[in-house]
């Protein structure tokens, strides 16, 4: 069995799907695609929201029972999945390469941190 394929094939398909429901609930209605920067920020947001959450410790509002720094992780990947979607960004193969590349790499890639 192929993992390295089926890895990328299920990010395909789960970014597919991610974008159908944003699609559906009218993030894509404005007719003219949206906006990259402002795609990439919402993105970095939800990081943030991550970062509250980890500081304060307090549950999600919509997913008590999930680690609330899980379920804004999760908000950010599936901004990313989506917008990779829309764009015809292969996701998966794209994760598949760059962790091959860091295999090859030296100890912290040579940094301090």
């Amino acid at each position: 069995m192929e993992l390295v394929g089926n890895f990328a094939q299920m990010i395909e398909e789960k970014a597919r799907e991610i974008h159908a429901i944003n699609v559906e609930k009218g993030f894509w209605d404005d007719g003219e695609g949206r906006n990259h920067s402002e795609m990439i920020a919402l993105m970095h947001s939800e990081l943030s929201e991550a970062l509250e959450a980890l500081r304060t410790g307090e549950p999600d509002k919509h997913l008590p029972k999930l680690n609330p720094v899980g379920v804004e992780l999760a908000d950010c990947v599936i901004r990313i999945m989506d917008y990779c979607h829309a764009f015809s960004i292969p996701l998966g193969e794209a994760i598949e390469a760059k962790v091959a590349f860091n295999k090859g790499r030296p100890h912290k890639h040579g940094k301090k941190f």
